[in-house]
């Protein structure tokens, strides 16, 4: 069991960057109503077998299969998503240990860690390098169940793009 657990840490690592940000005390709340209204309002939809979510349809789907996305958005403002369905993930009652995991091998690659966040079924993880942000996310469905992946982009576009990863996450719908 462990080996899988860390087998698909690594797996998710390898598909991952880095992470960052800190979130104003004020406004945030309508941030995130903000980014959900837009990312539901003018998104694209994926579908996959087990979950669907909704991303801003500034970004262009790059990769997509039952169980993955990966999107990108061009230009100034660069980013990249990626989410996948993951039936082996931790169990909700080990996120805890998920995230120590996660930050370890963060920081062994050089990565500043800003924050840890796990509310309800939800963990987020934000870590920078260089000028490089990501925010790494765990969504569960239920116990052992979920979506995990990431949002990178330059850390001076954080007050764009985390309201936005707020929105997705409040998007994904399983199935």
């Amino acid at each position: 069991m462990k080996k899988l657990f860390l087998i698909s840490m690594v797996l998710l690592s390898s598909s991952t960057f880095v992470s960052c940000g800190n979130k104003s005390a004020d406004g945030e709340q309508a941030a995130d109503s903000t980014a959900t209204a837009q990312v539901a309002e003018d998104g694209n939809k994926f579908e996959g077998k087990n979950f669907s979510l909704i991303y801003p349809k500034d970004f262009e789907e790059t990769y997509a299969s039952d169980e993955s996305l990966n999107a990108e958005c061009k230009g100034e403002k660069a980013c990249h998503l990626d989410a996948t369905y993951n039936d082996m993930g931790p169990a909700l009652s080990e996120l805890e240990t998920y995230a120590t995991n996660w930050k370890g091998m963060k920081e062994a690659n050089g990565c500043k860690i800003v924050n840890q966040d796990i509310k309800d079924k939800v963990l987020t993880i934000k870590s920078t390098k260089d000028d490089e942000t990501e925010i790494h996310y765990v969504v569960m469905k239920e116990d052992k169940i979920g979506v995990a992946g990431s949002l990178k982009f330059k850390t001076a576009d954080e007050a764009t793009y985390e309201p936005v990863l707020q929105g997705i996450i409040k998007s994904i719908s399983f199935k």
